[in-house]
């Protein structure tokens, strides 16, 4: 297992790892993806941008538009948007 953590970080630029998700945020030729701790692409590597996850989405950008994606790569929210915030729970 750990030869295939480190061809893994040779491959991909591993940004972050979101333990609570079980999913790395990393980049590839200059685009961002999501990839879980097996090494499963959850999502292609087409986002300008992806933020940490808050309540459960990410925010990222593709194609100069907004949308949500969920731990698993699955876009939750269209990439309609040419502004959007994360979503953060403020305590009260």
């Amino acid at each position: 297992q750990e030869k295939f953590y480190f061809l893994f970080l040779l491959l991909l630029q591993v940004l972050d790892f979101l333990e609570i998700y079980n999913v790395f945020i990393c980049k590839k030729d200059g685009y961002y993806g999501l990839v879980n701790k097996r090494g499963k692409e959850l999502t292609s590597f087409v986002y300008s941008s992806i933020s940490d996850f808050s309540n459960g989405l990410a925010l990222a950008k593709k194609d100069g538009l907004y949308g949500f994606l969920n731990n698993s790569g699955k876009e939750i929210i269209p990439f309609d948007y040419s502004e959007a915030n994360s979503f953060r729970s403020e305590e009260r």
